[in-house]
């Protein structure tokens, strides 16, 4: 005889998605303010040069908070699933 899985749980499910859908926005902004400010760092001189950096430091807020939420996202989904993490 079989053991079945439970049942995963809809509101873990939803907070997953809910956790997810403004994660990808913050890694499509992180990622374009990241890769302007390496352009801009690694193809110009001069003070464009520092604009590149200043932009690429900027996108690290961005980034970081994608990570949260996708981690944060990813732990909702482990739990509906209704296995435990460790």
């Amino acid at each position: 005889m079989t053991n079945p899985e439970p049942a995963p749980d809809p509101g873990l499910e939803r907070e997953r998605r809910g956790l997810t859908r403004p994660a990808k926005w913050f890694w499509i902004v992180a990622g374009a303010l990241e890769l302007v400010g390496w352009v801009l760092f690694v193809l110009t001189s001069g003070w464009p040069s520092v604009l590149g950096i200043a932009l690429a430091g900027l996108g690290l807020a961005p980034l970081v908070v994608a990570l949260a939420l996708s981690a944060s996202g990813a732990v909702a989904w482990w739990s509906a699933r209704r296995k435990p993490l460790a």
